[in-house]
């Protein structure tokens, strides 16, 4: 399906998921402005600064915990022996050491993602869009050995567009499923391509 924009796009998803239909974005911009860049930022600032109530608050609200606002406050009350905060101190310790593959990685297998995004919501462009972001940040890493805040700062700098991570189609949202899906996609990224069928 070919859009103009990539607003339209979007509505043509949410008319396709209402209707059943399996979809799938090709090459969607704006990654940096997700939903899931701001839940990886939130994470990032709240490891980082794990005592910081306020921190710690915004980052119990993201998809990495599941939780709904009332869990977030009782979460927050309860302390450092609960799970959710217990989980969160267990990130700040991987970030403290400064071993960022494991983090992400503990972030990725432990906090439950890949079973809400998948398996309970139906749905794998939220997690195609952590799992990118979580990739740029490794690079980033690689490349500078950056601490976790350090990684937090950069993120919000390519939210905010001051800088842009290597790469040219770094900001692209990548095909979140190989499986037979209508795939849905501006006339402008549709330039040199060859489809069978569009509408």
């Amino acid at each position: 399906i070919l859009t103009f924009t990539n607003p339209e796009s979007q509505e043509m998803g949410r008319a396709l998921a209402e209707a059943g239909i399996p979809f799938a974005f090709y090459k969607l911009g704006d990654l940096f402005a997700s939903p899931e860049a701001a839940d990886v930022l939130a994470l990032l600032r709240a490891v980082a600064c794990p005592e910081d109530r306020n921190l710690r608050s915004l980052a119990l609200m993201t998809a990495f915990f599941g939780l709904d606002l009332v869990d977030v406050v009782a979460s927050a009350d309860l302390g450092p022996g609960n799970g959710p905060t217990r989980l969160l101190l267990h990130f700040a310790a991987l970030g403290k050491m400064g071993d960022i593959p494991a983090l992400f990685a503990s972030i990725v297998d432990d906090s439950g993602l890949v079973r809400r995004e998948v398996f309970a919501q139906g749905s794998e462009r939220a997690l195609t869009n952590i799992l990118h972001v979580l990739e740029i940040l490794q690079a980033e890493w690689t490349r500078t050995h950056a601490s976790v805040l350090e990684l937090a700062d950069s993120l919000d700098a390519f939210m905010r567009g001051t800088r842009s991570p290597p790469g040219d189609d770094s900001d692209l949202q990548r095909l979140e499923t190989d499986k037979d899906a209508v795939q849905i996609l501006t006339i402008h990224k549709a330039k040199g391509l060859e489809a069978d069928v569009f509408f």
